[in-house]
């Protein structure tokens, strides 16, 4: 093997996710939103409690992300002070890229040791796929050190290694393909048809009975005159651009009549679940409004 390599990826120059665990916390912000600001400017009185489920499992979700991340950073860490991390070296072997999308890692063998990855994956160690401009490729000698099949430090050969320029070219390829393949499933083109089917049905409801969809809003907004025109205005401009949207959608493409069949029941089953929960928001109103007059 050739004894000069230069470091593709080092651990000890990787921060650390903090990105992970800080997303849930958008849950939490939306709860003290709940309870702090929306029983001020509105009479909805179960707000309160609505939020605190979202605080607590944001929180929950948030720590739980943390713990498992600082767990495997800590313990790669603590590998590469006191040198219990191993190395190998040798030709990538058994190279199996990960797609674009995803829906299974990049794996790869080197002198029987076997190593897998996913960008969509969180990860102390080495995760840059070939299809997301990774420099792993089949047969290209590497030198390895990793702990707990974490990659920690990855080097290669110089004049091995694809230039990056050409890693970035191939991967805008991968990212197009992959638009492609999604844009020509059928099972998506048919949820999207049946989605916007459902869209105009139920946009078209609301135009209609735009009295009753404003009591959904907050009453400081919806229950004035002018506030009551604006919603009538937004239902009806909700329901020309979903049309408009169907319209597109129809004259690009050509559906088949087993596209309309798949669709319908996309749109049965969006529409029912609406209407269900329509239903039973009008109902507790009802129940809200007779318990008042008594």
């Amino acid at each position: 093997m050739n004894p000069h390599f230069v470091t593709v990826f080092d651990f000890t120059q990787k921060t650390f996710p903090w990105w992970n665990w800080a997303s849930p916390l958008i849950f939490v912000a939306i709860g003290i939103l709940f309870i702090a600001v929306v029983p001020k400017i509105s009479d909805k009185k179960r707000a309160k409690p609505f939020g605190w489920i979202f605080v607590v499992l944001g929180s929950f979700f948030a720590v739980l992300t943390f713990s498992s991340d600082w767990s495997e950073y800590r313990d790669a860490v603590t590998a590469v002070n006191e040198h219990r991390s191993s190395v190998v070296e040798g030709p990538v072997q058994d190279f199996q890229p990960m797609p674009y999308e995803g829906h299974q890692d990049e794996c790869f063998r080197v002198q029987g040791v076997q190593f897998c990855y996913s960008d969509y994956v969180s990860t102390a160690g080495f995760n840059q796929s070939a299809s997301h401009g990774g420099p792993i490729r089949a047969g290209l000698p590497v030198r390895i050190t990793y702990y707990n099949g974490a990659i920690l430090k990855l080097e290669v050969p110089p004049d091995s290694l694809q230039p990056q320029a050409l890693r970035e070219a191939s991967a805008r390829q991968e990212e197009a393909q992959a638009t492609k393949r999604l844009q020509n499933d059928p099972m998506i083109q048919q949820a999207r048809l049946g989605f916007l089917f459902a869209c105009v049905g139920i946009t078209l409801w609301w135009a209609i009975d735009w009295r009753h969809f404003t009591k959904y809003y907050p009453a400081i907004l919806s229950k004035t005159r002018i506030g009551g025109q604006i919603f009538r205005i937004f239902f009806l401009a909700c329901f020309v651009g979903s049309t408009i949207s169907l319209i597109e959608e129809l004259r690009s493409k050509t559906h088949v009549a087993e596209d309309y069949k798949h669709a319908a029941l996309y749109t049965l089953g969006i529409v029912v679940f609406f209407a269900i929960a329509d239903l039973l928001q009008r109902l507790r109103w009802n129940r809200k409004s007779a318990s008042s007059s008594q």
